[in-house]
């Protein structure tokens, strides 16, 4: 019987600090983050992607693709960051299920990419600036 308290509470310790620890890592980001300044401008370009129906690869006019986004976005994060700005992507979803070579193999081209290079570190999906 006391064993299995012991465990109830040694879990529950193990949550706590665990908590504790998480919440000590934010106090350096809160105190270095003031937030916005009064009276200054802030330019930011918000991009938008979604439905990339499985078209991992370009077609033959150089259409399409995660390359082809990835250059894209590449291009814009670059002049926007040229002239002060920020950029925010977000991705609304539905890659999968559009052509036959994702159909048919049950988008495991795609899914090996993700887990080798997850979309958000492909497109660098991260604020900039």
């Amino acid at each position: 019987m006391q064993r299995h308290l012991f465990s109830k509470t040694a879990a529950w310790m193990a949550c706590l600090l665990t908590a504790l620890l998480l919440l000590s890592g934010c106090a350096g980001w809160l105190t270095a983050n003031q937030g916005p300044q009064q009276d200054t401008l802030y330019r930011v370009t918000i991009l938008h992607t979604n439905d990339h129906h499985g078209r991992f690869w370009s077609n033959r006019y150089g259409e399409y693709g995660m390359a082809a986004r990835k250059t894209l976005v590449d291009r814009i994060r670059k002049e926007v960051a040229a002239e002060g700005g920020h950029v925010l992507l977000l991705d609304a979803g539905d890659i999968n299920t559009g052509v036959p070579e994702s159909d048919i193999l049950d988008a495991d081209a795609i899914k090996a990419y993700i887990e080798k290079h997850t979309p958000l570190k492909v497109a660098d999906y991260a604020p900039t600036g």
